[in-house]
């Protein structure tokens, strides 16, 4: 296209002897005879589809911008040509060629999405949310499945050989499919547990890239707001510094132990006070270190009406009140709050102190309606609040300001919990930047009303059953024994029928959720990727199941027992029993299959896959959670990286140290990686601790071994 360019630039006659691709004809008219090699060009030179929306002509200019970037990638790495992107670009050709059907399809898969990967992102999330929602009005057609997977396949980075009738052309056919990158790319569940682009419900969406100026954070504003206010929302978005996560008790900008001691003696002597000024700044500055908020932001509380995400003063005074802070998990459904998750709290609640409270009241008394608190101080202060305080605290300590007081609520659940996570949620607000460690774990009511309320009896709060905040995915252990239960029998019963492939798939993908629900890795396609990673002695697995920057490079992880000997001789022995029977019916996976059970080299298969029967014959398959998903194994509403809330929330219950915790999970923020180079940490020692905590939680789920395809000798039988 550049030289073309620069021929017409050189001489406009070109397009003359030459004329452009006329919209007044279908794009299959344009490459008919070649489609199966020219799906690009006729893609490009399709007609757009007759839209009157703008928005939705936009979208459809973005997707065939979209593959193009794709194909240009694919092409850079010497695929010319791609199965995946053939289905993709053909079908939308067919919607832009009055394809209606198709149309509908890629109107449902529509992302507001701000760049290349965000595009990826986005789409990657429609196609698998309605690839798994059987039980939609909408229902896909065998094409549609078909486009929905090379969706997810194009965007992993999967490459498939082209399927096509005619003979290709020497310079387009490549000899083999080589691989765009080392590792393929992955869907970051983590995103998504924050945001839900299903329904758009999430205030702030962070999209972060390899390099530090990719990150795009969206913001949702209120339509009703100026346009100055709607700017200034939605670029607040407050983002924790390496040095604020460390949670160090000299940082400058937060107050000192003798100082916080201070403030409080000063706040107790104002409240007492004649001088009406002097008595709500003292409750305002109360109000502000008990929520984890400046001064200035606690101005801004709302009086009366109903909780929502920020703290809003109760009418009467005596408590603030806010929702319970979580990600946003909007996929959770009735069935899961009625049968499968612990009951939950909405809201929380901070008591104010009789004097607190009194002060706050005498001051409304003699306003009609008080929209905020910040209209009493404007009523009776009047002065910029920098100021005002700087003043007032200077016989404290001179360098103290308004800001300081946000860190006074963290820093106290810190010294209390030693938990960086637990302390960054309870003073998070709606602008809070989440980060993915902050999605999983969950805390009950009564540990959460302890620290927000010190001074509170221990019998007036709340029970340990209940949960206060943080995520919404916190599973019921009796449901979960029974799952297993109920999926072990469904093993055993596969092993005593007659369909080899289904036995097979069904122990693999057993005991594949098995190492999940112990190690709570990411269920990215083929998770434990080859057998040397696996240290069979020492008893854990190096998992890479995160590729997006330098912080995540892969962890050891430990792995229980009784999965290391499975590992070690159960499952070999089932490999070589695999491969002999499949000698006859597939060579050449039987041979791969042999190598991998007998460790005689780097496998050509992951250690763990599926077989499924296609027109070439049995063929191996990745185990992904949308394959053991379609397998039907397991009864659970749930998508499997829920053990990783599972561990996140009933290790810090056992007792575990909140950094390993972090580690196992895979979590690292810059400057707050619990193992690494610059850590002080030891990761076997702290495996050792945290190992009888893991094994207590799994054994919880009553998980076990299961026999190979070697007590199952019909299957031998059948196969043959």
């Amino acid at each position: 296209m550049l030289k073309l360019s620069e021929a017409v630039r050189r001489n406009p006659e070109v397009c003359k002897i030459i004329p452009p691709l006329s919209h007044g004809i279908k794009g299959i008219d344009i490459i008919r005879g070649q489609s199966e090699q020219l799906y690009l060009i006729g893609l490009l030179a399709a007609r757009l589809p007759v839209l009157t929306n703008a928005e939705e002509k936009s979208w459809f200019e973005k997707l065939r911008l979209w593959l193009l970037v794709h194909a240009y990638e694919r092409a850079s790495n010497g695929i010319l040509l791609d199965e995946n992107l053939r289905i993709l670009c053909t079908d939308l050709r067919l919607a832009h060629d009055s394809g209606d059907s198709w149309l509908a399809l890629f109107r449902r898969l529509r992302v507001d999405a701000l760049g290349f990967q965000g595009m990826d992102y986005g789409l990657m999330h429609r196609a698998s949310r309605l690839l798994s929602n059987k039980k939609s009005e909408y229902q896909l057609s065998a094409s549609e499945v078909a486009a929905l997977k090379a969706l997810e396949r194009l965007v992993k980075r999967e490459v498939a050989e082209l399927r096509v009738t005619s003979q290709l052309p020497p310079r387009l056919y490549t000899g083999g499919m080589p691989n765009i990158l080392a590792r393929p790319f992955e869907l970051d569940d983590e995103l998504f547990e924050e945001a839900d682009l299903e329904d758009n419900s999430a205030r702030y969406v962070e999209i972060t890239g390899a390099e530090p100026d990719e990150t795009v954070i969206c913001a949702e504003v209120d339509p009703k707001e100026t346009f100055a206010r709607q700017a200034l929302s939605g670029k607040t978005v407050f983002l924790s510094s390496a040095e604020e996560n460390q949670f160090l008790p000299w940082s400058w900008k937060q107050c000192a132990g003798q100082e916080e001691h201070d403030v409080r003696a000063w706040v107790e002597k104002s409240l007492a006070t004649q001088d009406a000024k002097t008595r709500l700044c003292a409750a305002i500055l109360w109000v502000a270190n008990a929520t984890g908020r400046s001064v200035e932001r606690a101005l801004e509380f709302r009086v009366g009406g109903r909780a929502d995400s920020e703290w809003h003063l109760s009418e009467d005074f005596t408590q603030l009140v806010r929702l319970s802070p979580r990600p946003q998990q909007n996929s959770l459904s009735k069935e899961w709050e009625s049968e499968w998750i612990l009951p939950f709290a909405a809201e929380q609640a901070v008591r104010l102190p009789d004097q607190v409270g009194r002060v706050l009241y005498d001051v409304a008394a003699s306003f009609v309606t008080i929209p905020t608190l910040g209209h009493l101080y404007d009523a009776v202060v009047g002065d910029k609040p920098r100021a005002v305080y700087a003043d007032r605290l200077k016989e404290v300590s001179p360098r103290l300001n308004t800001t300081m007081f946000a860190r006074s609520l963290p820093m106290r659940v810190f010294r209390e919990s030693k938990d960086a996570i637990l302390a960054r949620v309870v003073a998070s607000s709606p602008q809070t930047g989440r980060t993915g460690a902050m999605s999983y774990a969950s805390w009950p009511i009564a540990t959460l009303s302890r620290l927000l309320n010190p001074t509170q009896n221990e019998s007036e709060a709340a029970g340990d059953d209940l949960n206060g905040m943080g995520s919404l995915i916190q599973i019921r252990d009796d449901k979960l024994r029974e799952a297993f239960s109920v999926a072990a029998g469904r093993v055993d019963a596969a092993g005593k029928g007659d369909d080899f492939l289904r036995f097979c798939n069904f122990y693999v993908a057993y005991h594949v959720v098995g190492l999940l629900a112990y190690t709570g890795v990411r269920p990215v396609n083929d998770s434990f990727e080859q057998a040397r990673h696996f240290d069979l002695e020492d008893g854990f697995a190096f998992v890479n199941d995160k590729v997006v920057d330098d912080e995540h490079e892969g962890r050891p992880v430990p792995v229980h027992r009784s999965l290391i000997e499975w590992a070690k001789d159960d499952y070999p022995r089932h490999l070589r029993l695999v491969a002999s029977m499949l000698r006859h019916a597939a060579p050449g996976l039987a041979e791969a299959i042999e190598e991998l059970a007998y460790a005689k080299k780097k496998g050509r298969l992951p250690f763990f896959f599926f077989l499924e029967q296609t027109e070439d014959g049995i063929q191996w398959a990745s185990v992904s959670e949308q394959s053991i998903r379609e397998l039907e194994l397991f009864d659970w509403p749930l998508p499997l990286n829920f053990f990783r809330h599972r561990l996140a929330t009933g290790l810090r219950e056992i007792g575990a140290d909140p950094e390993v915790i972090d580690s196992l999970l895979g979590h690292s923020e810059a400057g707050s990686a619990t193992h690494g180079d610059l850590s002080w940490r030891v990761w076997q020692k702290d495996m050792q601790a945290v190992t009888p905590a893991l094994d207590a939680l799994f054994e919880q789920t009553g998980f076990r071994v299961l026999p190979g395809v070697e007590l199952h000798p019909n299957l031998t039988r059948v196969l043959h």
